[in-house]
């Protein structure tokens, strides 16, 4: 059987009112050597119907369904059974342009590199209309190792570009070497966690301009908009990490210095989120 060139992740978990436009939208994409890894978290509504109706027409996809176990786990799940060269995430309610496997494998094999990093489009969406558009995204492109990527943190690029799973080619031989996983216990800053955990075993990253990436937000329901109990305890985690990967890189001065003012920044929003949701339920 031939390996593919990328495996794409999608955790799934009640998604029925986007899943139909996200997964059609990879299998559209300009380059089609890739596998579509759809992992059913324990969904409730219609998302394994619809997972597993696209793998009945289209041999690139395979469904896995499993318990809900959360993102995370879902996640973990998909790098377990991935076969491809690279991997990529992509979230069950995102989409990304069509030719964003095509651009991000030929900028990913034009250099001898550990992994790409692009930018993402952040749509803020009420009902069924798009209300806000916010482009997060590199200055320059570039070939950077892993002490420059993070001394351009918030100069070069804000901090979301270095945080999430999306928009970015993993290189599998990697992760599986060093058995990078996203950490199950963690309801907030997995990803973030699992993106430094990567650069621990990397050389060079290239950053390109580009924001093929298109993420859903939620008016009301996204994670954004709501309190997470141990937001503070886990941001100081995920900043421990990060500080310590700054310091075996011999990250400047200057770099360590923005880092600590982006730290006590983290942490002022904890307590403002705190006190803006101390009477509504938390996640």
């Amino acid at each position: 059987m031939k390996i593919p060139k990328i495996s794409v992740i999608v955790p799934v978990y009640n998604a029925e009112s986007r899943l139909q436009l996200c997964v059609e939208n990879i299998l559209r994409q300009t380059f089609a050597d890739f596998e579509l890894i759809l992992v059913d978290d324990g969904s409730k509504d219609s998302s394994p119907q619809i997972c597993d109706s696209f793998s009945e027409s289209d041999a690139r996809v395979r469904v896995l369904h499993k318990n809900n176990g959360g993102v995370s786990q879902a996640r973990n799940d998909g790098i377990r059974i991935a076969s491809g060269e690279y991997i990529t995430f992509i979230d069950s309610d995102d989409t990304v342009n069509f030719d964003y496997f095509e651009n991000m494998l030929k900028k990913a094999e034009s250099t001898d590199i550990d992994g790409l990093y692009s930018g993402l489009v952040m749509e803020t969406w009420s009902d069924t209309s798009m209300i806000k558009q916010d482009i997060y995204s590199f200055d320059e492109e570039d070939v950077k190792d892993v002490k420059e990527l993070l001394e351009s943190m918030e100069i070069s690029y804000p901090l979301i570009c270095i945080c999430g799973p999306w928009c970015k080619l993993y290189k599998r031989a990697i992760v599986e070497k060093y058995q990078i996983r996203f950490d199950e216990k963690l309801a907030l800053g997995e990803d973030t966690m699992f993106n430094l955990n990567y650069l621990e075993h990397c050389s060079r990253i290239m950053v390109t301009t580009d924001s093929y990436y298109h993420y859903y937000r939620g008016d009301s329901s996204s994670l954004f908009s709501k309190l997470n109990k141990e937001c503070y305890e886990i941001h100081v985690n995920v900043c421990d990490k990060m500080r310590e990967l700054m310091i075996n890189t011999e990250c400047s001065s200057e770099a360590m210095e923005r880092f600590e003012e982006m730290y006590v920044n983290l942490m002022v929003g904890c307590i403002h989120r705190f006190f803006q949701f101390k009477d509504e339920t938390t996640v």
